[in-house]
This record gives C-alpha cells, sequence and structure tokens, in this order.
C-alpha cells in the first residue's frame, strides 16, 4: 500500500508540475496527511521501546491511583505513596508532609 501511494504521489506530482504550482504544495501535504498516522504509531512504539523507564512510571502510577480509590487509612495511603515513589523513580531520600486537619 505504501508503495502504490508512494507512487501515485509521484506520478501526480511530476504531472501536477507541469500544470500547477499548487498542485505540488496539495500532493506535498496529500503525503503528509497519509503519513503522520503511521509515523505516530512508528514514533510511538520506538519511545516504548527505549524510554522503557517512563512507561513503567506511568503504569506504578496508574495501578497507585486505582488502590488509592479503594484504600481509606491515611498511614497505609502514606506507605503506598512511598513505595511507589521509591519503584519508579529510586530518590536517595523522600519525605511526605501532610496537613494535621
Amino acid at each position: 500500500m505504501v508503495t502504490t501511494v508512494f507512487w501515485s504521489l509521484m506520478f501526480l506530482t511530476r504531472w501536477a508540475a507541469s500544470r500547477w504550482r499548487a498542485a505540488v504544495a496539495g500532493a506535498t501535504l496529500a503525503a503528509a496527511a497519509l503519513f503522520g498516522p503511521l509515523r505516530s504509531r512508528v514514533q510511538q512504539r520506538v519511545d516504548h521501546r527505549f524510554n522503557r523507564a517512563r512507561y513503567d512510571a506511568e503504569r506504578l502510577l496508574a495501578a497507585f491511583a486505582a488502590r488509592l480509590t479503594e484504600e481509606l487509612d491515611p498511614d497505609t495511603v502514606t506507605e503506598d505513596l512511598a513505595r511507589s515513589v521509591y519503584a519508579a523513580l529510586a530518590p536517595a531520600h523522600l519525605s511526605i508532609w501532610l496537613s494535621q486537619r
């Protein structure tokens, strides 16, 4: 399919270049519109493959948010938050400040 689109656009561009310059711009925009979603999917897969820590942190954050909706005890939530932050970011030191209400 990509080959067919490529050759169709090449033909359209060559034919249109001899006739109208605006058609060349239109063919270029059409090519960008056709290959934009494909480029987006490939970029997402590459980012997922080489930026694994970010995706793991997002998954940990989503799991923490799901547990947070079920838990009511502030001490348990604080401990779970500390575990999640250590797992995702591995900080040297962590402080959690809570207001006394």
